[in-house]
């Protein structure tokens, strides 16, 4: 539906120009007989007055309606009066304003129609010949200004949507490569010290880590909101890493691995996060190793430590809502605890989640 197509003012005088053109061979009969063609005349500029007023792009959708049921009336009477040489071109006018505010089929339909009344109101004395000429000159134009309205309307949706795109993209590189990747580090900084801490400076140092994950999770939607089809996985997993000082943490990331969902690798980013967070916080491990590798439609991701093993896992807040991200996708997520390997966390997610 092209109802939201803007014209440009000076593109009004356009179709004025062949409303003039269209009504000149007409004043020959106005001064022979001005009597004769008073309706004519009224007509012929009530025409005009409302093809100037439906092309205003400040007119409401109404407005525009109105005054093309309007002309099309004025166009069926001028042509059963008289419209020497220009049979059909009020019709082909009317033509070129429906797209402005309905689909192409009403468009079609409504252009169709009017070939009708223009082949039942020319004037009697036409032969078969000068009829059919009409007509089919007629269709010909319609069809022309219909495809030119498309043409331009789909030309200027582009470099609408080509402006938006990159401001877009701009806005959310900057988000994730200076207050994303700084709230990151923020946050498991003060996941450190609030764990390292103990009386009294342990209730602030809690509200300020839940105020950093807020924060941060408010940047991360915004930033995934802004850019649907890119997201530097690599650049925010390095991010999260440099944040930790201990352990130390492997990074295997696979050159020529696009992950170029943004929800998909926001999912991967969040549960990569959580289970170094969780690490981190108990199982005093030497070294984390974090793998990702794309298997099929698949994106794979593997992260074992070499820490003191939980025993039975007991799921949390943090391994739920990871496990119901990576769900919603279409993924699943599998958590493991051994004595004598410590903890392994696997998760499936597909690249295109449907």
């Amino acid at each position: 539906m092209l109802a939201a197509v803007q014209i440009p003012r000076w593109l009004r005088f356009i179709p004025v120009g062949v409303w003039l053109i269209a009504g000149s061979t007409s004043v020959p009969r106005l001064v022979r007989e001005p009597r004769g063609m008073l309706v004519w005349a009224i007509a012929y500029v009530a025409f005009g007055v409302l093809l100037w007023l439906g092309t205003d792009r400040r007119a409401s959708r109404g407005r525009t309606i109105a005054c093309l049921v309007a002309e099309t009336c004025l166009a069926a009477l001028l042509d059963y009066l008289g419209m020497p040489a220009f049979e059909g071109a009020l019709f082909a006018l009317v033509a070129a304003q429906i797209p402005l505010v309905f689909s192409v089929w009403t468009a079609i339909a409504w252009g169709l129609v009017q070939a009708v009344v223009l082949f039942l109101v020319l004037p009697r004395e036409y032969n078969q010949i000068e009829v059919g000429k009409s007509v089919s000159s007629y269709i010909g134009f319609a069809t022309i200004t219909l495809a030119l309205v498309r043409f331009f309307d789909s030309e200027r949706r582009a470099r609408v949507e080509l402006a938006r795109a990159g401001e877009r993209t701009r806005i959310t590189r900057e988000l994730h490569d200076v207050l994303g990747h700084h709230l990151a580090a923020l946050t498991i900084q003060l996941d450190l010290a609030r764990r390292k801490s103990d009386g009294e400076a342990r209730a602030p140092l809690d509200e300020a880590y839940g105020a950093a994950q807020r924060m941060l999770k408010d940047v991360r939607d915004t930033m995934t909101t802004l850019r649907k089809d890119e997201y530097d996985l690599r650049s925010a997993l390095d991010a999260v890493v440099k944040a930790v000082p201990e352990p130390a943490i492997e990074v295997s990331f696979p050159t020529g691995l696009d992950v170029a969902d943004a929800a998909v690798a926001h999912v991967a980013l969040r549960c990569i996060q959580e289970a170094i967070t969780n690490t981190v916080k108990h199982a005093r491990a030497k070294k984390i190793r974090v793998k990702l590798s794309r298997e099929g439609e698949d994106l794979m991701i593997a992260i074992e430590d070499d820490g003191a093993a939980a025993g039975q896992i007991r799921e949390g807040s943090g391994l739920r809502g990871m496990r119901e991200r990576i769900e919603e996708l279409g993924g699943d997520i599998d958590v493991e605890s051994i004595s004598e390997r410590g903890t392994s966390v696997h998760a499936r997610l597909p690249l295109r989640p449907s």
